[in-house]
C-alpha cells in the first residue's frame, strides 16, 4: 500500500477544510463589524437628532410663550421628554465606546442646563441661557467628531462643527 498518496490526500483535505473555515470566519467577522457599525450609526444619528429637537423645542416654547399663558416650567420640562434624548443616550451608552458615551453625557447635561437657564428666565438673550446654549453647541460638535471617529468617517473639518438651528 502506498502511504504517500493517502497522506497527501488527508493533508490536502485538512488544508482545504482549514482554509474554508478561516474564510468563513473572516466573512462572519466582516458581517458582524458591518452590523455593529450600522447599529452605532443609527443610534448616533437618533441621539443627535433628539438633542437637536430638544433644543429647538425649548427655543420654540420660549418664543411662543406669552406672559398671560401662565407658568412656562411644565412646557419646558415637556420639551425634553418626547424627543427621548435621555432614552437614546442609554442606547448610545450600550453600543458606543467610552469616549463617545462621555461626550454624549456632556451634551445631555448641556441640554438640561439650557432648559434650567430658561426656567430661571424665559428669555433667549438671558446670559445664562446664551452660555448654556454655547456649551451645548460645543458639546455637540465634540460629540459629532467622536462619533465620526468611531465610525471611521472622514473629518468634515469645521463645516458641521456649528449647527445653525
Amino acid at each position: 500500500m502506498d502511504w504517500s498518496t493517502l497522506i497527501a490526500t488527508i493533508t490536502g483535505a485538512v488544508i482545504g477544510v482549514g482554509a474554508t473555515v478561516l474564510a468563513e470566519r473572516a466573512q462572519w467577522r466582516r458581517s458582524q463589524d458591518h452590523h455593529w457599525m450600522t447599529v452605532r450609526r443609527e443610534a448616533y444619528a437618533g441621539y443627535l437628532a433628539a438633542l437637536t429637537d430638544g433644543s429647538a423645542a425649548l427655543r420654540r416654547v420660549v418664543r411662543e410663550h406669552t406672559s398671560s399663558a401662565g407658568d412656562i416650567g411644565p412646557q419646558l420640562h415637556a420639551c425634553l421628554l418626547p424627543g427621548g434624548s435621555w432614552r437614546l443616550f442609554h442606547t448610545v451608552a450600550m453600543v458606543g465606546p467610552a469616549d463617545v458615551v462621555a461626550k454624549a453625557e456632556d451634551a445631555q447635561i448641556a441640554l438640561q442646563e439650557s432648559r434650567d437657564a430658561l426656567l430661571e428666565c424665559a428669555d433667549l438673550t438671558h446670559p445664562p441661557y446664551v452660555e448654556a446654549r454655547e456649551r451645548l453647541l460645543a458639546a455637540m460638535g465634540l460629540l459629532r467628531k467622536a462619533m465620526r471617529d468611531d465610525l471611521r468617517l472622514p473629518s468634515l473639518g469645521t463645516v458641521a462643527s456649528r449647527p445653525r438651528w
